[in-house]
């Protein structure tokens, strides 16, 4: 997972974990609650406001990026990430700078696709988010599991 990809559900995650050891909470409970937070997260990250938006997806480009010469592809109604803020990408990728927005869109959400050639490096919210609940589910259980035997 891309660290800062679960910048939002870092403190949601943490609320999760003290309702969770504060009582043994049966699995479909557990998955119930899961359920909620990572909606809110999903909610949450999407109002983010733009400028914290676009620092983020900034952050996340820039880390997903391997040869720097990827197409960035987006939602049809995505505007928070633009040629703009590739340019600024490419600025800080240095030499391997040469991302481009891709004419082609999708049904993403929030997030983006590098696209080069045939491989597609999906960072997604909805990638994301499913990414970070199966670490925290792990991590979760993990707790669970310590404090039963305690």
């Amino acid at each position: 997972v891309i660290p800062g990809a679960i910048i939002i559900i870092l403190a949601i995650g943490k609320n999760l974990k003290r309702r969770a050891k504060k009582t043994l909470i049966k699995r479909s409970q557990r998955l119930g609650i899961l359920d909620e937070v990572f909606e809110q997260a999903k909610i949450q990250f999407t109002n983010l406001p733009d400028e914290e938006y676009r620092n983020v997806m900034a952050q996340l480009m820039k880390k997903a990026a391997e040869s720097g010469d990827e197409e960035v592809i987006i939602d049809k109604k995505e505007k928070r990430i633009n040629d703009e803020l590739i340019n600024q990408v490419n600025q800080q990728l240095g030499n391997k700078g040469n991302l481009k927005l891709s004419e082609e869109k999708g049904n993403l959400g929030a997030g983006f696709i590098l696209k080069r050639d045939k491989i597609k490096n999906n960072v997604s919210l909805q990638v994301l988010l499913e990414q970070a609940r199966k670490e925290l589910e792990i991590e979760l259980a993990k707790e669970l599991f310590v404090s039963r035997d305690s």
